[in-house]
């Protein structure tokens, strides 16, 4: 197939991996918890970094790239379809069902719309939706373990110091 007008792509020449910040690391590894106790066989985690790797700055070119992300994002929700619930409290989790419907309703609604082209963004809107999605789920993966930990930390770090 013969491709007058298109860039030349060098051979061999692949993106590198993304660089992923600590709370998007943190989020990979509760994925993967939650995979290791309830679906096994998706691997949460890479679509998460799917969906990141399609927002950086080399892909933008694709006009595609927006919509692409977030099916990768909606994909990570949708595996539980209405057992959500049942998922997380497999999983431990810490938070109130009826908190985790509404905000992950309203997450999965937005990025439902755009991954379906229903809802345009602009890239710092979408960035910020992102940004959402990161912190409800990770306040969803908190587990019971966690807090307890939270709170040691807190108070070994807050220890009155002894005299003697």
């Amino acid at each position: 197939m013969k491709m007058d007008g298109m860039p030349k792509i060098e051979e061999g020449s692949v993106l590198p991996p993304i660089l992923l910040t600590p709370q998007q690391d943190e989020l990979c590894n509760r994925l993967d918890l939650l995979n290791q106790t309830t679906i096994q066989g998706q691997e949460l985690s890479e679509m998460f970094r799917g969906a990141i790797y399609a927002t950086r700055e080399e892909n933008r070119s694709n006009p595609d790239w927006m919509a692409q992300s977030a099916h990768s994002l909606r994909e990570i929700i949708f595996q539980f379809n209405s057992k959500w619930m049942d998922a997380f409290k497999l999983y431990g989790s810490a938070t109130t069902e009826e908190e985790k419907v509404k905000k992950f309703g309203r997450i999965y609604g937005k990025i439902t719309d755009v991954a379906h082209h229903k809802y345009s963004l602009n890239i710092e809107e979408y960035e910020k939706l992102i940004g959402k999605f990161q912190e409800v789920l990770l306040w969803a993966l908190a587990r019971q373990i966690d807090v307890h930990k939270q709170i040691d930390n807190f108070l070994s770090d807050n220890k009155p110091e002894k005299s003697g």
